[in-house]
């Protein structure tokens, strides 16, 4: 498991994907992020905020509950377009997020564990 904080190098390369014209969905798998401060928090609002003003979306992955639990009491979770599932989120199959607190069942093989095929997508980042 990983932190997401001080963020300078995710600022940069959303700013680098979001560059890009014709990005219409961009997944942020942090489903092996315990730790997300409130400035990796900032990131994924303020380009969040920038896709939906472009008609495009950013779907966050997560799976930790610290980190579920921060999209929860931030009320964030639509907004970033919050999902458990790697899969689900490149498929657009996402299910509603369990409940604060639920022990959620471990990735499958090659979803939510960065092993998907298209992690080498520069918009899957």
């Amino acid at each position: 498991m990983g932190c997401l904080t001080g963020c300078p190098g995710l600022r940069q390369t959303f700013g680098a994907v979001c560059a890009e014209s014709g990005v219409e969905l961009l997944i942020c798998d942090c489903s092996e992020v315990s730790f997300l401060s409130c400035s990796g928090l900032s990131v994924l609002v303020d380009f969040g905020g920038l896709l939906r003003r472009r008609g495009s979306r950013l779907c966050v992955v997560a799976r930790h509950p610290a980190v579920l639990r921060l999209f929860a009491l931030t009320e964030q979770e639509e907004a970033l377009g919050l999902c458990t599932d790697l899969a689900a989120a490149l498929t657009g199959t996402a299910d509603p997020l369990p409940p604060p607190g639920a022990t959620l069942p471990p990735p499958e093989r090659g979803s939510a564990s960065g092993r998907h095929p298209a992690a080498s997508d520069p918009a899957c980042i």
